[in-house]
C-alpha cells in the first residue's frame, strides 16, 4: 500500500509524457527509475477518481513512478517518507529534460 503520492506537472515531465514511453536511461538521475517505472497510456483525466486510481496503481505495480500519458508523472513512496517522493520528482524532471533534446527527443 502506498502511503504518499506526488503528481508533478513539470514542463519537461508533461512534454515527455506525450511520447507514451519509458524514460531514457541517459543520465545518472534517470537511473533511479531503471526498470522501476511504468507508462499508463489510458489516463482518463481524473487522478482522484477511485477507479482511475486503482488502474494507475495496478499499472505502477511495485515501481517508484508512473507516467500518465499526455499528463505528467506520479511518484510514490512507502511509509510516509515524503522526502523520498519529492526527491524522485526532482530527479524525474532532471531526467526528462535531456530525453526531450536531440537525438533522444525524436518521436518513436
Amino acid at each position: 500500500m502506498y502511503s504518499l503520492r506526488l503528481l508533478l506537472h513539470s514542463v519537461y515531465g508533461k512534454a515527455f509524457s506525450v511520447f507514451g514511453r519509458e524514460l531514457d536511461m541517459i543520465t545518472q538521475d534517470s537511473l533511479r527509475f531503471y526498470k522501476d517505472h511504468a507508462v499508463y497510456q489510458n489516463f482518463g483525466g481524473v487522478v482522484l477518481d477511485r477507479e482511475e486510481g486503482r488502474k494507475i496503481a495496478e499499472c505502477l505495480g511495485d515501481g517508484k513512478a508512473v507516467i500518465l500519458q499526455n499528463h505528467g508523472l506520479i511518484t510514490v513512496c512507502f511509509s510516509g517518507r515524503c522526502c523520498t517522493a519529492q526527491l524522485a520528482n526532482v530527479d524525474w524532471n532532471r531526467s526528462a529534460k535531456p530525453s526531450m533534446l536531440p537525438p533522444f527527443g525524436s518521436c518513436p
